[in-house]
């Protein structure tokens, strides 16, 4: 694979794109999604995504830069109500902008689901006991929240609530605000108190398919150094006052380009986990927001040797737009490869859909061997999605792990099978859904997430779930084994 789409450069990050051309690009990303989504009438929230459509249209009255056109688009995919379906944050606007000096707030936002708020970060000041949100940046709170909710991709509440967070710092920067940024509080006795926020830097982000090696050493734009990524995934020991004999692996991605390192990771911990007799091993995809999902199988298929299938089928399109991004990402001899059959799907024409491995029984692979015979937990909550999500369904599904937390962050049946193209005018990545998932057990009906058999409400830092389910495979390590 290869980066499929050109680098930005200088003049495309300060040109401002004529009205015409934009309200051009949002018809483009509308039809994109028309085209390569399967039933999307079914499957989206069309009717709203149409009329958000023209409404934002209307709203562009001036030329704009790529930096206040992304918030528009942002507004557009979210109307969908999928997940799947988002702009990426052009990374050299945002990168130009952080290595001129650009700052994002010194607080973090959060929406509890009724108001807004912030929260000082850590090493600042705690704010007024009591103390609500009036507004920032010469913004009232509730139209500050509605603007942060309408451009946030999600599929349910607690995943919108869950993403604020981490993306009202570019929803901020779309809105074109700068620090210092003005902050107005009313205390507990009904003071107004005012701060003014100078902002902590903002720092670089990578391009959704850049790959950096451990040999790079400059960032780009000039910004700080672009180091590897590191893996993302952690191991230690946790227990009670028993001692520390249980497992916990933290997986927070299973992005493209980590399987070679994550079935090393594995083979690591299994290693130490028979070594030291483990009694029990907890994984915590709460923040996991999927890539591949056979990264997801390996795991389950290394703790339980119950017959599971991965969906309960799968609804494919294909579309000119799916075949372009895959011949824009593939090396040359991959291109001239018959790639399409090698996924199944060469006999279909363009426009056509049509399931697959629908409704086939579970199944099992005798030559698989399980590699840990103690007691497993899934740790899962609104951040769990996509193929972390499905990982999480077949758990659930076939009993091959016990999960505990807060529901997930999508629903088990849902559209997902990502491609990405460039808006014609602004050069903005945009993606789309080639695919309807049917959940690991096959119920059409189902409408929601995937379920914890153990609910723990939020805590501080998620400890409690910690120690929810260190009680829990304690319990299940100490029953009899079954014959």
């Amino acid at each position: 694979m290869r980066e499929p789409f050109p680098a930005t450069d200088d003049a495309a990050i300060a040109q401002l794109h004529d009205p015409e051309a934009l309200r051009a690009d949002l018809d483009h990303f509308h039809a994109l999604q028309l085209e390569a989504t399967p039933d999307i009438e079914k499957y989206t929230r069309l009717d709203h995504a149409t009329a958000t459509l023209e409404r934002l249209k209307a709203s562009i009255d001036r030329p704009l830069d790529r930096r206040r056109f992304s918030a528009i688009v942002d507004q557009l995919a979210a109307s969908y109500g999928a997940g799947h379906i988002y702009t990426l944050t052009p990374a050299a606007d945002w990168n130009a902008w952080a290595s001129g000096g650009g700052r994002v707030p010194s607080y973090r936002f959060i929406d509890d689901g009724n108001t807004l708020s912030i929260q000082a970060r850590d090493g600042l000041a705690p704010l007024p006991e009591g103390a609500t949100l009036v507004s920032f940046a010469g913004i009232g709170a509730d139209e500050l929240r509605a603007r942060m909710r309408a451009s946030v991709s999600a599929e349910t509440e607690a995943s919108l609530q869950g993403n604020i967070p981490s993306t009202a710092p570019v929803v901020l920067w779309g809105m074109g605000l700068e620090a210092p940024y003005d902050i107005v509080l009313r205390d507990e006795t009904g003071a107004i108190v005012e701060i003014k926020d100078a902002g902590i830097p903002a720092q670089r982000k990578r391009r959704t398919f850049e790959r950096v090696s451990a040999d790079d050493e400059a960032g780009d734009q000039g910004s700080a150094a672009a180091k590897p990524a590191a893996d993302p995934w952690s191991f230690r020991w946790v227990g009670d006052a028993s001692g520390e004999d249980i497992g916990l692996l933290t997986w927070d991605s299973m992005s493209l380009g980590t399987e070679a390192a994550w079935a090393k990771e594995l083979d690591r911990v299994f290693t130490e986990l028979e070594s030291r007799k483990a009694r029990g091993l907890i994984v915590d995809i709460r923040a996991n927001g999927g890539g591949n999902s056979e990264n997801g199988r390996l795991l389950l298929e290394s703790v339980s040797d119950n017959p599971y299938r991965a969906t309960g089928g799968k609804l494919w399109k294909r579309s000119r737009a799916y075949d372009a991004f895959m011949e824009a990402s593939f090396e040359w001899w991959a291109r001239i490869l018959p790639w399409r059959s090698f996924m199944g799907i060469g006999d279909l024409d363009l426009g056509e859909q049509r399931w697959f491995a629908k409704d086939v029984p579970p199944s099992n692979d005798p030559d698989l061997k399980r590699r840990f015979n103690g007691p497993v937990a899934l740790l899962v909550g609104p951040g769990t999605f996509s193929s972390a999500n499905m990982t999480a369904d077949m758990a659930k599904s076939y009993k091959m792990a016990l999960l505990v937390g807060r529901p997930t962050g999508e629903p088990v049946n849902s559209i997902g099978e990502c491609g990405y193209a460039q808006l014609p005018n602004s050069g903005l990545i945009v993606s789309f859904s080639t695919a309807y998932f049917l959940g690991a057990a096959g119920d059409p009906e189902n409408g929601g997430p995937v379920e914890p058999d153990i609910l723990v409400p939020d805590d501080d830092g998620g400890a409690r779930a910690v120690e929810v389910a260190i009680k829990a495979l304690r319990e299940r390590d100490a029953q009899p084994a079954q014959p």
